[in-house]
């Protein structure tokens, strides 16, 4: 039972281990849309009435998944339209924004949040949230 009981451990520890060299095998050599620091997202909440801002975290799966969606999202659009930032490097402003997890895609008004998705379940439940929450941004009607 032991032989059992170790073998199941070594095989969690291989599979987080290999689940962390996909990411980064994936991470590779990819930009993100438009990495920001923080002066720079808050000159552009000066700036811009309503952005487009995506949080994530670097070694998450999930997160490179979702900024795969939004660049496919800006491809329709034909413009870079969302700011990126890594979570980490923001940790006061995610706390006063109420930024629950990683992915996240926030509309601001100013430099407040107005909408935000973390269900990031296809391109097309993205592009739909976008396209909608776009119209606002560029001052059309709903």
């Amino acid at each position: 039972m032991k032989k059992h009981t170790i073998f199941c451990c070594i095989l969690a520890c291989f599979s987080h281990l290999l689940r962390y060299v996909i990411v980064y095998l994936i991470a590779e050599g990819k930009e993100m849309i438009k990495k920001e620091t923080r002066n720079n997202l808050l000159e552009t909440f000066e700036k811009q009435q309503r952005t487009f801002v995506y949080f994530y975290a670097p070694m998450c799966g999930t997160c490179l998944m979702a900024r795969k969606f939004i660049e496919m999202v800006e491809q329709v659009e034909g413009e870079d339209f969302v700011y990126e930032f890594d979570l980490n490097f923001l940790k006061t402003e995610a706390y006063e924004w109420e930024v629950q997890s990683v992915p996240c895609l926030i509309l601001f008004n100013g430099n407040k949040p107005e909408k935000k998705l973390y269900a990031f379940e296809s391109v097309t439940k993205v592009f739909e949230w976008v396209k909608e929450n776009n119209k606002t941004r560029q001052g059309e009607v709903q």
